[in-house]
């Protein structure tokens, strides 16, 4: 198994229930938060598996006070919501995993604008489990640094983009 951190971990495990038991024990990863990937079988039969950590975004705590409306490359959040809620993107196969911190006894999200999007998914709104990637971060200096949450991580408030003010027109 290629663990957290890119190490390598040799499991002797014959059954995949096996497999996600040593992981827990040996990583501390529930098994409910493991996502095994199963790589290409060695020449020998033995059999290989990427695991990536995955949380239920309802779990998760906002860093940041607010964000933008807009994801960095100018789509708009809503469109990945309207994405999630029709079936046509699944978060835990197709959204990078979010960067995550554990602090203060609670996983905090760094990915806000992503955050926010899948608790406001419908799945999520009706109660069920919206599985993500994640990546775990220490909590260093440049955490606490955009840890500007005011409200415990509960809620994040989306900013207006404000219009620059036209030229004034000459005349």
């Amino acid at each position: 198994v290629h663990g957290p951190g890119q190490r390598k971990v040799v499991l002797a495990c014959t059954d995949w229930a096996a497999v996600t038991r040593a992981i827990a024990a040996d990583h501390g990863i529930l098994e409910e938060e493991q996502y095994l990937l199963q790589e290409p079988e060695g020449a020998d039969g033995t059999r290989f598996y990427r695991l990536e950590r995955k949380m239920d975004a309802r779990k998760l705590y906002f860093s940041q006070a607010s964000i933008s409306p807009s994801f960095r490359d100018g789509r708009p959040i809503y469109e990945l919501l309207n994405s999630i809620d029709s079936g046509s993107t699944d978060p835990l196969r197709a959204l990078e995993p979010l960067d995550v911190v554990h602090f203060d006894g609670k996983w905090w999200s760094c990915s806000n604008r992503r955050l926010w999007v899948l608790k406001h998914c419908s799945a999520s709104i009706a109660g069920k489990a919206v599985w993500v990637r994640v990546q775990v971060h220490p909590a260093d200096g440049k955490f606490r640094e955009k840890y500007t949450t005011t409200n415990g991580g509960i809620q994040v408030r989306i900013t207006t983009r404000s219009r620059s003010p036209s030229p004034a027109s000459r005349g």
